[in-house]
Order: structure tokens, then C-alpha cells, then sequence
């Protein structure tokens, strides 16, 4: 009798465990599916997200959209010295950067409202990745600059209207993507003062297409 009632608590307690690992694996397959589901899901609303962004914010020239830079450019560093454009493509350009392109004749307010937008998603680009393009008369008074504004950015003198682009005679800002390679330039965003949400909304569009997902971007 005792042999009998052991046999049936020992099935009884053998019946509960394996009732409750069968739940278990439910519930957490269950959770496993539920969570790569909302992945998915956030995934498809970046994708549509950007695809919003840059139907709305598409507002780069296409004469000059794919074009590349004039090949007899010439690009002096602080810290490199002189190089041409092959060479700086080569050092600076291992993976896709954002220009910043200015000079000295710009207006004032336009490129400080420039660099304060840009400041904001500095985190999310990466400093790395950001390349100022400069003109100034005098080379020395660039340098001066970028040590005076603790510029952490790549920053190249480069001559005036020498890049090769229609762009250029507007006498404003312009941002763009450079890609590694042959030099040539995509998503051109003229930035206006007056409106800098325009301008943030392009440098989220650009955050989430180029940098976001950068392993050297990512803090541990």
C-alpha cells in the first residue's frame, strides 16, 4: 500500500515538472517570438521613417547629386600637411563621411547656425566621421580657428570654388555624404538659418542611414 501511494507521488510530482517546463517553453518562446517580432517591426518603421524623410527632405540639387569632385583638388591639414585628392580619399575617407563645406566669404550667422545644429547629433555621427572642407584666404587664420573652437572634427583647407561643383556659387554652407573611392558626393542639403528644424531633420535622416549602426559610434 505505502509502494503504491510513493509510485503515485512520485508520478503526481513528476506530472507537475514536466506540466510546468512545457509552460515555461511556452512562455518564453512565446517572449522570444514577441520580442524578434517588435525587432522586425521597428526595423520596418526606420525604413519607413527614412523613406519619409528623405521623400519630404529630398531637396539636394541633382545637377550636382552623384558628381565627384574635381579631380585637381588640393587638400592642406594641421596635421597631415598637403595632399591631393586620391591621397586624401585614401586617409580620410575609409567609410562614408560627412562634408561640411564653408569659407571665409560665407555669411557669419549661416555657418555658426550650421555648427550648432550639427553639434547636436555630434554623438550619433561621430566626430570621426565628420570632414570640414574650408576656404580661407589666409590658411593660417582656419587653424587658428579650429584650435580656438576646440574643433575635434577632420579639418582641410581647400581653395576656393575649386571642387567642381554648381553648388559653390550660391556663396552659402553645404553639407554632403562623401563616400570612400573615387570622390563622389551625395545627399547635398543646403542649410537656411532661418529654418534650422530643416536642418535637423536632415541630419536625423542622415544619422539613421549612415551612423547609427557604426560599431566605432557605439559606447559600451
Amino acid at each position: 500500500m505505502m509502494l503504491k501511494r510513493l509510485f503515485i507521488s512520485i508520478f503526481t510530482i513528476t506530472l507537475l515538472v514536466s506540466l510546468a517546463l512545457n509552460i515555461y517553453s511556452f512562455i518564453n518562446g512565446h517572449n522570444s517570438e514577441s520580442r524578434a517580432s517588435g525587432l522586425i517591426r521597428a526595423e520596418i518603421d526606420s525604413l519607413r521613417y527614412l523613406s519619409t524623410l528623405e521623400r519630404n527632405y529630398a531637396v539636394w540639387p541633382v545637377s550636382d547629386n552623384g558628381k565627384m569632385l574635381n579631380a585637381q583638388l588640393t587638400f592642406h591639414s594641421d596635421s597631415t600637411g598637403k595632399s591631393d585628392l586620391p591621397g586624401f580619399l585614401t586617409r580620410a575617407v575609409t567609410s562614408p563621411k560627412l562634408v561640411v563645406r564653408y569659407s571665409d566669404v560665407n555669411c557669419n550667422a549661416c555657418v555658426d547656425s550650421l555648427f550648432t545644429s550639427l553639434a547636436e547629433f555630434s554623438d550619433r555621427i561621430g566626430e570621426q566621421n565628420v570632414i570640414i572642407m574650408a576656404s580661407y584666404h589666409n590658411r593660417r587664420d582656419l587653424f587658428v580657428w579650429k584650435r580656438l573652437n576646440n574643433i575635434r572634427y577632420n579639418v582641410f583647407q581647400v581653395p576656393h570654388d575649386q571642387m567642381g561643383l554648381e553648388i559653390e556659387k550660391k556663396n552659402i554652407p553645404f553639407l554632403f555624404i562623401l563616400f570612400p573611392g573615387n570622390g563622389t558626393v551625395h545627399q547635398i542639403f543646403l542649410p537656411m538659418k532661418e529654418n534650422t528644424e530643416r536642418t535637423r531633420v536632415y541630419l536625423e535622416y542622415i544619422s539613421r542611414r549612415f551612423f547609427d549602426k557604426r560599431p566605432e559610434n557605439k559606447t559600451s
